[in-house]
């Protein structure tokens, strides 16, 4: 299954134009990235072993704070054809195990929608969401529900599913803080 662009008749029927845009190289699509991305730093590319790390900041810290997060996404041969990258994001102690689930999960199926239906910038749309863009998060709610460590379920099809997650994050901060007193 590629991205082969079909083609349909132009509006004077002389010249056919592409329905889909080709896919981007890699090094294309993480140019464009840094440049429209001002504020995500770009730790390390390296375009020949197809793998990037950034570090960025999103609202995904306990208590709806800002959290820095670093990622790593690895690109396989035929991204952006037919395969998305892995990613993978360093734990820290600013976002919790059920957030980071969270945005592992989201973010991955993100990317395997972009793949499998031939949509251009998968790579932005992806750190568009980690940045915390509600709209890249709607469009990366595939999951049918996500599981918390305390078995509650939210479902991901609204903005509710961020709120959710993020109301988990408080509940368990003052968990935290009364088990200390």
């Amino acid at each position: 299954m590629g991205c082969t662009p079909s083609r349909r008749v132009s509006v004077d029927d002389s010249q056919p134009t592409p329905h889909y845009t080709e896919p981007q190289t890699l090094g294309k699509e993480l140019t464009a990235a840094q440049r429209n991305f001002p504020r995500i730093t770009f730790e390390q590319i390296a375009v020949q072993s197809r793998t990037c790390l950034v570090g960025l900041y999103g609202p995904w810290a306990a208590r709806g704070g800002i959290a820095f997060l670093r990622i790593m996404f690895s690109f396989p041969k035929y991204y952006p054809e037919l395969k998305p990258p892995s990613i993978e994001i360093e734990r820290s102690s600013d976002v919790s195990a059920c957030t980071r689930a969270f945005l592992l999960k989201l973010a991955r199926e993100l990317m395997r929608d972009h793949i499998h239906n031939c949509k251009p910038a998968a790579f932005e749309s992806c750190l568009r969401f980690l940045l915390g863009d509600h709209s890249a998060a709607l469009e990366a709610a595939k999951v049918d529900r996500f599981v918390d460590s305390d078995e509650e379920m939210c479902e991901p099809k609204t903005l509710g599913y961020i709120a959710c997650v993020m109301e988990l994050n408080r509940r368990g901060e003052r968990t935290r803080e009364n088990d200390e007193r």
